[in-house]
């Protein structure tokens, strides 16, 4: 139970920068915006076969990655431009359980089936991995 506390600890200084505040609308645009462009994927390291859990979405603006962060409380960190051929890519990701946790609940309510389905997968997947450790 100690480690979990210090996890949860971690996580909320981790977003304790923005400004808590549960609005819906956001809450909605970012739930919207992670259902079309947004994938959760759930990997084996290659040094330990340790699972990997990670949310993550990519985009050619900044301007809508930056907009997403802000709307899940500022959770994930925002990587590029990296470049992928004549584009520029910016990608938003998190990783870890507790993380990603945090990411799908947050737009649990306006999720699409589909990506509520696969979210539950790869939760279940990295829980049933993580066990087997």
């Amino acid at each position: 139970m100690r480690h979990t506390r210090c996890i949860i600890t971690g996580l909320m200084k981790e977003i304790s920068d923005c400004n808590i505040e549960i609005d819906k609308v956001k809450l909605a645009w970012a739930s919207g915006f992670y259902d079309g462009e947004g994938s959760i994927s759930c990997r084996a390291l290659r040094l330990n076969n340790a699972p990997r859990l990670s949310l993550s979405l990519s985009q050619v603006e900044l301007g809508p990655i930056k907009k997403f962060k802000r709307c899940l409380w500022g959770l994930g960190k925002i990587y590029g431009p990296m470049f992928h051929g004549a584009n520029h890519i910016y990608r938003w990701e998190t990783t870890g359980f507790e993380r990603c946790q945090m990411g799908i609940i947050l737009m649990w309510n306006e999720l699409s089936d589909v990506k509520k389905e696969q979210a539950k997968k790869a939760l279940t997947l990295y829980l049933e991995r993580y066990s087997e450790k």
